[in-house]
């Protein structure tokens, strides 16, 4: 197969450059996944365009930094106060809420808004299917975090 190379003194100095912005989405997603917190959230602060494709919830960029970090089990910094991130998708609370530790979730994570279903979501992933009945008649975030603090 034969193969023809264009020089690059024949383009116009606009076909020189590809701004990292005009990448196929996909790309994006994959360089950005290996990214750890802190950077993916100053990333979300570049561009209109960035922020979007790191907030998609379909991309979720989050997942992978988040579960690096909850698998380590030194939590970054970054990582106590996510919930206020209006970029981050609420699906990665669950994760979070499933898998950090009780201590961190208790005393240093700022909690995130998450609906009923969200919260019943966090219950059955991180409790037994027989700790239902501690939920009786409050919500399931009373019982969950009721049962975190035991």
């Amino acid at each position: 197969m034969h193969v023809t190379r264009i020089p690059l003194s024949g383009l116009r100095t606009s076909d020189k450059t590809m701004r990292f912005e005009s990448l196929p989405v996909d790309l994006i997603a994959d360089i950005f996944g290996e990214l750890d917190i802190k950077s993916l959230i100053t990333t979300s602060m570049v561009s209109k365009r960035l922020r979007d494709i790191v907030s998609d919830p379909s991309l979720n960029l989050w997942r992978r930094p988040i579960l690096r970090v909850l698998r380590s089990g030194n939590y970054e910094s970054s990582l106590r106060n996510l919930s206020v991130r209006s970029t981050v998708p609420r699906q990665n609370w669950v994760e979070i809420l499933s898998l950090a530790s009780p201590s961190f979730l208790l005393y240093e994570a700022t909690l995130p808004n998450l609906t009923s279903e969200e919260w019943e979501e966090c219950f059955k992933r991180r409790f037994l299917p027989g700790w239902r009945r501690w939920k009786k008649d409050g919500t399931w975030k009373k019982a969950y975090l009721k049962l975190v603090f035991c």
